[in-house]
């Protein structure tokens, strides 16, 4: 178990301990002179077995709140680079590499610009802004050059593929979600963030506005809906329940992206 030598309290018990000690080798040579032997020695037996019982007690036996195996910090494995020069965590889930944080580039990984969303006609449709939310349209997703070299935007099966690790689709939503309410409208029912996939709820992009901020968040995948040309598959999760919900959506619409590491790569 980590010993978190940044607590307040593991510090000051720390410093006791230095003190303490301080004054007890003053008291001990004080001793060595007024005292015989044989209480002088008890006097260090007592010290001694203090040290030994009160200070491991007190200050290694708490853990950090990042210690236990499935945190924010241990879940994170390495980081990867986009073309803009964004740093993204990244997570470990079964056999698949995902990305912490949602996608934030400004370019194809092929240094073209990703043309903006406009205007309510979808003009120089692609990416669209708020804030620090970025949203892209189902032509920047199919380009299949959004995400750094080496990663791509996840199929419904790789998709699928997490859900049923994490337990299925009615739990995996709340295993996926950052906990609290700072980027999550309450009540965020269930919330574990397990995986350290930390989801946040960003909404989704329609009309030129954000619809939806910390009610929900939507991710494409890369797979088309064949019962509509005009749709495709996406992942979506809300505060309202654990459950993570596959439906298709309009392709013109502006949706979160995670991308997930190449296999064997």
């Amino acid at each position: 178990m980590a010993i978190s030598w940044n607590s307040f309290l593991h510090r000051v018990v720390a410093l006791c301990v230095v003190v303490f000690s301080c004054l007890m080798i003053v008291n001990m040579f004080y001793l060595s002179i007024c005292m015989d032997v044989r209480r002088w020695c008890l006097v260090v037996f007592k010290f001694f077995l203090f040290m030994l019982l009160y200070f491991p007690a007190n200050v290694t036996a708490q853990p950090s709140e990042f210690s236990d195996s499935s945190s924010v910090c241990s879940g994170v494995v390495s980081v990867v680079e986009d073309v803009d020069g964004n740093i993204y965590n990244v997570v470990e889930i079964g056999e698949q590499k995902w990305m912490k944080e949602n996608l934030c580039v400004s370019r194809y990984n092929d240094g073209v610009q990703i043309a903006v969303f406009s205007d309510s006609l979808n003009n120089f449709r692609g990416r669209y802004c708020a804030e620090k939310v970025v949203f892209y349209d189902w032509d920047a997703v199919h380009t299949g050059k959004l995400c750094p070299l080496g990663w791509h935007v996840p199929s419904d099966e790789e998709w699928s593929k997490m859900e049923t690790y994490l337990g299925g689709m009615n739990v995996a939503g709340g295993k996926l979600k950052e906990c609290g309410h700072r980027n999550w409208q309450e009540p965020n029912v269930d919330a574990s963030d397990l995986y350290a996939f930390s989801a946040i709820a960003t909404g989704f992009w329609e009309e030129d506005r954000v619809k939806g901020l910390k009610e929900g968040s939507i991710w494409w995948t890369s797979s088309p809906y064949n019962g509509n040309p005009s749709f495709a598959w996406v992942r979506s999760i809300y505060n309202s329940g654990a459950i993570i919900y596959k439906v298709s959506a309009p392709k013109k619409l502006g949706f979160a992206v995670r991308c997930i590491k190449n296999a064997n790569e």
